[in-house]
């Protein structure tokens, strides 16, 4: 039996005028901030180092879904979406490389099993993961993630003293020039307008199947939907208002799937957001999830009538 997977991409249009010119500015006023912060007492915070500036050569690309999911990258590549031009997205030719640049950041943040409070090593990690029974390169086969979450990972480095590896220094220097983060010569913070990171990996397990494309772009669209959370907040405040008139057994039954998918299920604001994306992307997606498909089936026809009117009409449904 083949099952029809439903997968609705939700985009919207946000006027984001003088993006490019902003975030060549902001680059320039971080680099001097950075030379110039200990001259006045403040933490020496970490720099992509020259090792990764040409790889800062690539330029954005404005592409649809559809367009994007059919790029196969050498390394990887940069997009925004026209209609979501606040989002950037990486896409990655492995998950090795994916979970090279973004899997501490994941483990810092929401990761299931690990300590939110400091960074860890690599080694750390890895030695944890490989107890567990998992890998280093499929913490997750996506990620995403708000400036000011961003903000974070790296100024937490920089204040247990510890050095971005050689991926996420480019990570460092790439959201420095794409205006999603500023210094202001103590700290990172969040730049206006606020925008945020996501990312998806090509899967040599996937290149086999029929149906890879659609995998891609489900992929793509759940991780685009965390995009909006971050950045819209008509759409995060719906979909807090959705969770929050939830039974209490409808959100455990929430919080035990996503827990068995290794995110945290203490983190209140990432159990809202995950529930939104695997909810509107494909109902089929949680693990052993307690709730029937009729009855996950009516909460995504309820979180739909609860968004904003300005986000259904851009509905993209792909069925297989």
């Amino acid at each position: 039996m083949h099952s029809k997977i439903a997968i609705t991409f939700l985009g919207f249009a946000i006027a984001l005028t003088g993006l490019a010119c902003q975030s060549q500015s902001q680059q320039k006023s971080e680099q001097a901030s950075q030379s110039q912060g200990n001259a006045h007492g403040s933490t020496v915070l970490p720099k992509a180092q020259s090792s990764a500036e040409h790889l800062l050569g690539h330029a954005v690309q404005i592409k649809s879904p559809a367009e994007i999911i059919n790029s196969n990258p050498d390394i990887f590549e940069l997009f925004r979406l026209p209609t979501a031009p606040q989002i950037l997205i990486l896409d990655f030719s492995s998950l090795s490389q994916q979970a090279d640049m973004l899997n501490r950041l994941a483990v810092f943040l929401e990761v299931a099993g690990f300590s939110h409070q400091q960074v860890l090593k690599e080694h750390a990690i890895k030695a944890q993961l490989i107890q567990n029974g998992r890998e280093w390169k499929s913490v997750y086969y996506g990620h995403d993630y708000s400036a000011s979450d961003l903000a974070r990972f790296f100024n937490q480095l920089s204040s247990q003293g510890l050095k971005p590896n050689a991926s996420e220094q480019f990570l460092l220097q790439l959201i420095l020039r794409e205006g999603l983060i500023k210094n202001d010569g103590q700290q990172y913070l969040a730049a206006e307008p606020i925008q945020s990171l996501i990312s998806i990996s090509e899967n040599s397990e996937l290149d086999a199947l029929p149906n890879r494309d659609q995998i891609r772009l489900y992929g793509l669209a759940h991780e685009i939907r965390h995009g909006l959370y971050f950045t819209n907040a008509a759409y995060k405040q719906a979909c807090t208002d959705f969770w929050n008139g939830l039974a209490y057994s409808q959100k455990t039954a929430f919080r035990e799937s996503l827990a068995r998918l290794h995110y945290d299920p203490k983190l209140e604001d990432l159990m809202i957001n995950e529930t939104q994306a695997f909810l509107l992307s494909n109902t089929n997606s949680f693990d052993q999830i307690s709730l029937s498909i009729q009855e996950l089936l009516q909460l995504k026809k309820q979180l739909l009538l609860q968004l904003p009117p300005q986000f259904l009409p851009l509905a993209l449904e792909i069925e297989s």
